[in-house]
């Protein structure tokens, strides 16, 4: 079985990683039709 439970404190440190680092992380909406992102980026 697949555990899917969420690491809030390694949620947290990706996502400030990410800022820090200017990464843009799509949303699901975005990966399923990515002309919902701003092409600007």
């Amino acid at each position: 079985m697949i555990d899917l439970r969420v690491n809030e404190d390694q949620l947290q440190r990706t996502a400030q990683r990410a800022r820090e680092r200017d990464l843009f992380i799509p949303t699901l909406a975005e990966m399923r039709d990515p002309t919902r992102i701003d092409p600007k980026i």
